[in-house]
């Protein structure tokens, strides 16, 4: 781990990511990275209930880890943000990159009215693309950290990438400053990827919920004692 080569390398300053911030006994050669999912899936959210073509909206992701849950309740009250009257379901597979166990859990939930989908997973994005194309239907889909057109030109919708650059140009300033140790909120900044299959009204909406979120003018609660599904 990143906290083990730190503490038997004193001459080099390290670099991790965590979900939790600063660690107890952290080194004092070490920086975390904590990574936050919350804000970019609260807009993701938004984008998911926008464009929902039925009544449901949906959140796939694998592990059920507390920066994750996070990330799907921020998402489920950006659903009902954008439509208070929409239904939702969500499924953790336990694996972020088995695409079978994704392409599974998709395939149930599209039977079951999904509409259309925040994914976050890795590896596994491919089996929800295949349970997609298997469906038959016109389902768009959301994800995270890359642009995936080129993966689903047929359905996928956009996504979010935090802004690594910003952070990290941020982080190594500090290290050649002299701080050597210290925690990078990298929830924000973040940036939204192109947006395809929305409507130029609906790109504007989804453009002032980034604009409100990222701004401070929407606050965004990062609630992980649980999945909370608002009714």
């Amino acid at each position: 781990s990143a906290e083990q080569i730190a503490k038997t390398n004193s001459d080099v300053t390290v670099i991790g990511q965590d979900a939790t911030g600063a660690l107890p006994d952290q080194p004092k050669n070490m920086w975390v990275m904590q990574v936050k999912y919350f804000p970019g899936e609260y807009v993701l959210g938004y984008a998911a209930g926008l464009v929902a073509k039925g009544p449901k909206a949906c959140y796939i992701s694998g592990l059920k880890l507390p920066n994750i849950v996070g990330a799907a309740n921020a998402s489920f009250a950006g659903m009902k943000a954008a439509n208070s009257s929409i239904s939702i379901a969500y499924t953790f597979t336990g694996d972020f990159d088995d695409a079978t166990k994704a392409r599974q859990a998709a395939a149930a939930m599209i039977n079951d009215g999904c509409s259309s989908f925040i994914v976050h997973l890795n590896g596994a994005v491919t089996g929800v693309v295949q349970a997609i194309k298997d469906s038959g239907k016109s389902i768009p889909w959301f994800g995270l950290n890359t642009d995936k057109h080129d993966m689903d030109n047929a359905n996928y919708a956009g996504g979010y990438a935090f802004d690594f650059d910003k952070a990290y140009t941020s982080v190594i300033g500090k290290i050649t400053e002299g701080t050597r140790t210290g925690a990078y909120d990298l929830a924000e900044p973040f940036k939204m990827l192109p947006l395809y299959h929305v409507t130029d009204e609906q790109k504007a909406k989804i453009a002032k919920v980034f604009d409100d979120v990222t701004s401070g003018a929407t606050k965004v609660s990062d609630v992980e004692d649980g999945v909370h599904v608002p009714s």
